[in-house]
């Protein structure tokens, strides 16, 4: 037996995000390169002879590309490329499975067929 999910507002699409934790050992080091950039924004305004001359020289905008730099380092370590897809409890995509790959349309609407759901889109059944 096929469902369809039309896009009309009588059906409930529930959507959900979730967190998914970045590994341990990625949190932990993001963790002490947060810790290096307080410690380096903190020795501008307090030991700035210990740095180089030309963080020293413009400590406002050395500040703010120590905290701009450091969180994007951040940022990339802690990202996990989640994007899961479930209906109820059956897993319809994930592209933690797929590598890092987020899906196109094509993609979900087959995965969706995989599971036995058929997708109604401008006025079409994408079967």
């Amino acid at each position: 037996m096929k469902k369809m999910i039309l896009a009309d507002p009588s059906n409930k699409l529930v959507v959900k995000p979730d967190e998914y934790a970045p590994a341990p050992l990625m949190s932990l080091i993001s963790d002490f390169v947060g810790m290096g950039q307080v410690a380096v924004v903190l020795m501008l305004f307090v030991r700035n002879k210990d740095l180089p001359t030309t963080l020293g020289s413009n400590r406002v905008a050395s500040m703010f590309g120590i905290w701009f730099g450091g969180s994007m380092v951040r940022s990339g370590l802690t990202k996990t490329g989640a994007f899961e897809v479930y209906l109820g409890q059956k897993l319809v995509w994930s592209s933690i499975q797929k590598d890092g790959v987020v899906p196109k349309m094509k993609d979900l609407v087959e995965s969706f067929k995989a599971v036995g759901v058929t997708i109604k889109t401008d006025g079409k059944t994408e079967a």
